[in-house]
């Protein structure tokens, strides 16, 4: 079970090793970061690991692991002008900690997992409907799925997709399916071997109903995977990463362009001169061929960051975007973007360990949180932002 003092930042200290010279890196610190709001911990939330989602009003919505009304976790919504409001405090039967981001419908619906609480303790899905009411939609039987970490996916019927940690025939994790009428599917139980194990972040679905998405460990060489899953529950590993020169340990999902090329990050591995390793930036084609787009140091101080556990984001020049949890001048991360052809740019150093996956609005402007950090009180070492970083 992950504790509040996540082992991902304690492993991350482990692999502070050399100094390394970080090739095909620009540092551009030209940006403006914007803390649109502090977390006091308390009723107003602590520990935010998810990015946020974004309406079109220019209103974030995302949720903190811990805080609230009963120290299981919120929902909040963060205006453009950087006002903040708990939509929703969980108490524990109703969900705890939710570790994911939110969906967010054309209806104004929020969908989102927590990975403890529910009627079994293990998860849950939910729904706070755009009045402003909750929804308990499921809660995970162990036998069938626990622990949720990552987020959901939904097809035009309204059918909910993601992934347990945890839980199922095997114990290894789980891809489900949630429909409207609350009926729950186990798409497919992971083996915990060469089909991989443990998938933290939630799934991706395609216009044929071909789900996509990595799980941290498991496959060829324990070190986490890429897999397909079909409309009718059949799974294909497209990738099983090798720590070197490939990867090792995503945690983060996929992103999926027109073309159908998908885009991830793993936390560790890659290659590097001295063979530190410091995590990738990946690609795996249509046709199931991997190329690593940009690897990253993983000195403390290298400046183009170490360790990303986010996801991505793309523009319409297929430019990439994200954030690592380590690196930088501070060292507590940075936002950076990667060209098509494999060259990063240092957009800025964030500091305090932003882990979950960017948003990014038409003007360029980045979004997301912190884990720690900010002038809240409540929280040793403070109790996390919300940030802006824009050109």
């Amino acid at each position: 079970m992950i504790t509040r003092l996540t082992r991902h930042r304690v492993v991350a200290v482990l692999f502070l090793l050399a100094v390394l010279v970080c090739a095909s890196v620009r540092v551009v610190l030209a940006q403006t970061e914007t803390i649109l709001h502090n977390f006091a911990g308390g009723v107003d939330g602590s520990y935010p690991y998810a990015g946020l989602v974004r309406d079109a009003s220019g209103n974030l919505y995302g949720t903190t692991a811990y805080g609230g009304a009963a120290d299981c976790g919120v929902v909040f919504k963060v205006t453009a002008s950087g006002q903040e409001a708990i939509l929703y405090s969980f108490s524990g039967r109703d969900g705890a900690s939710p570790w994911a981001p939110l969906l967010l419908d054309l209806q104004g619906n929020l969908f989102g997992t927590t990975a403890f609480g529910g009627a079994f303790g293990y998860g849950t899905v939910f729904e706070l409907t755009a009045a402003g009411g909750y929804k308990l939609l499921h809660s995970f039987n162990p036998k069938k799925g626990a622990s949720p970490y990552g987020g959901l996916s939904q097809d035009a019927n309204g059918n909910l997709y993601g992934t347990t940690a945890y839980g199922g025939t095997f114990r290894y994790g789980t891809v489900f399916k949630l429909a409207p009428n609350g009926k729950h599917q186990v798409l497919y139980n992971f083996t915990g071997g060469k089909d991989g194990a443990s998938p933290y972040a939630g799934v991706v679905l395609d216009g044929k109903g071909n789900l996509f998405g990595t799980t941290t460990f498991g496959g060829a060489f324990a070190l986490g995977t890429v897999f397909r899953i079909s409309a009718a529950g059949k799974e294909k590993v497209l990738h099983s990463f090798r720590g070197s020169p490939d990867g090792a340990s995503p945690y983060a999902g996929l992103l999926q362009d027109i073309h159908g090329n998908l885009y991830g990050t793993t936390l560790y591995g890659g290659m590097l001169v001295n063979g530190v390793l410091g995590g990738t930036l990946f690609e795996i084609s249509a046709t199931g061929t991997e190329k690593i787009v940009y690897d990253f140091c993983s000195y403390i101080y290298c400046p183009d960051g170490a360790y990303p556990y986010g996801g991505l984001v793309q523009d319409s020049s297929g430019n990439l975007y994200g954030a690592t949890v380590s690196g930088g001048e501070y060292p507590g991360g940075v936002a950076y973007e990667v060209t098509p052809s494999g060259t990063e740019t240092v957009l800025y150093d964030v500091v305090d360990a932003p882990y979950g996956t960017l948003a990014r609005d038409s003007a360029g402007n980045l979004y997301g949180t912190t884990l720690e950090g900010g002038s809240g009180t409540g929280c040793e070492g403070g109790c996390g932002t919300v940030f802006e970083v824009s050109p």
